[in-house]
C-alpha cells in the first residue's frame, strides 16, 4: 500500500475494485468505472487485484 501509484488496480477492506487515479497522503482516488470516481482512505486499501486475489492476503492451503 505504501508504493500505490497511478494506475495500479486495487481492492479495498470494503471490496470494491478500482484503478488509482491519483495518490495523496492520506486519500487515494480510485477510478471505479463509468466516470466514477472515489475517494478512499489510504489505510482501507487491502493491497494490489491481480486474477481475484487481494495481493496481501496470504495464499490458500490446498486440501489433499
Amino acid at each position: 500500500v505504501a508504493s500505490l501509484k497511478k494506475g495500479d488496480e486495487v481492492a479495498t477492506q470494503g471490496g470494491i475494485l478500482g484503478t488509482v487515479y491519483a495518490v495523496e497522503e492520506k486519500i487515494v482516488v480510485l477510478d471505479v468505472g463509468g466516470g466514477t470516481k472515489l475517494r478512499v482512505l489510504r489505510s482501507q486499501v487491502a493491497g494490489a487485484w491481480r486474477e481475484g486475489t487481494v495481493s496481501s492476503e496470504p495464499p490458500k492451503a490446498e486440501g489433499k
